[in-house]
């Protein structure tokens, strides 16, 4: 049985490229952090992106996780401010996908998981989304 060989170092970068190069050009001036963080040294509101696994699917086809974390300090308690900033993430996510499309290694991404995380950082208050997002590659 031989061995096919894929280039994972682009199985793995074309989506965290996408991803990045999506967000560098939103309104919004995101820190974009990817991987491990500082948290001494991130500036809000963030991007936080942790690419998660990697799945061979069968068929050349791979399935590729990411987390994307978007981080803002909580500046009101008005329910107006946190649906401003749904509003701002999911535009932004939006971004993404159209920048994801726009990729011929990337045959098809979705959002599979939504989770909202106050938080509290050294008496700064974040309200912090991420989302799950899979991108299936298909190797020709």
């Amino acid at each position: 049985m031989s061995q096919i060989n894929y280039s994972y170092e682009r199985l793995l970068n074309s989506p965290l490229n996408s991803i990045s190069s999506a967000l560098d050009t939103t309104s919004n001036p995101y820190n974009i952090v990817v991987g491990a963080v500082n948290p001494d040294r991130i500036r809000y509101p963030a991007a936080h992106i942790i690419p998660q696994n990697l799945t061979y699917n069968g068929n050349r086809e791979f399935e590729a996780i990411y987390d994307l974390y978007f981080y803002y300090e909580k500046e009101m308690n008005r329910v107006e401010a946190f649906t401003d900033m749904i509003t701002e993430t999911t535009d932004t996510l939006n971004s993404i996908f159209e920048e994801l499309q726009t990729n011929e290694e990337i045959t098809n991404t979705q959002v599979t998981e939504i989770n909202f995380y106050p938080r509290e950082y050294e008496n700064t208050l974040l309200d912090v989304m991420n989302f799950r997002i899979r991108a299936i590659e298909l190797r020709q």
